[in-house]
């Protein structure tokens, strides 16, 4: 009785996947490794410390009007990673039952001009709560440290907040 459900474990298995990070020496036998939680993570598959800044995304669900509570879910950063729906609105299951379209993603990372940013592709509610910008379709926003974004305004949206590690 005490066993996670096969639900359970499913879940903790996604938001793992969201804590994957590459390693950056081209010799590593694994490739990419999950981030310790820790301000200077390295991988630990072959001693490789993370190079330059790494953007860690917490997210956080509407409890009640103005009151948002930590998930316990993390989003990890890496160049050309996509931002997906099931990100956005925690009313989306990542599972098997989502639709193609669903799969899409809505927005990607990169490095660019020596700055971490996200890439809007298609969401109509993405807003810098922090510096009150609503951020439209192919525009970009820096990922900074302490900025908050809305990811969307619909019930179940979320909100990120961004700390950067390995500074």
């Amino acid at each position: 009785m005490q066993r996670p459900t096969a639900e359970e474990w499913e879940q903790a298995l996604l938001k793992t996947t969201d804590l994957v990070q590459p390693c950056s020496n081209p010799s590593c036998e694994q490739k990419w490794y999950v981030f310790d939680n820790t301000n200077t993570p390295k991988c630990p598959f072959c001693g490789t410390k993370h190079q330059g800044t790494l953007p860690v995304l917490d997210l956080y669900y509407k409890f009640k009007e103005d009151v948002w509570k930590p998930e316990n879910h993390r989003l990890m950063v890496y160049s050309n990673q996509y931002l997906f729906q099931w990100h956005v609105n925690r009313n989306m299951v990542r599972n098997e039952k989502l639709t193609k379209e669903q799969k899409i993603p809505v927005g990607y990372f990169t490095f660019y001009n020596n700055k971490w940013v996200l890439v809007n592709q298609k969401l109509t509610g993405l807003k810098d709560l922090t510096n009150d910008k609503e951020i439209g379709i192919n525009e970009m926003v820096e990922l900074e440290d302490g900025k908050k974004l809305l990811l969307s305004k619909e019930d179940g949206g979320r909100v990120v907040v961004i700390t950067m590690a390995n500074k």
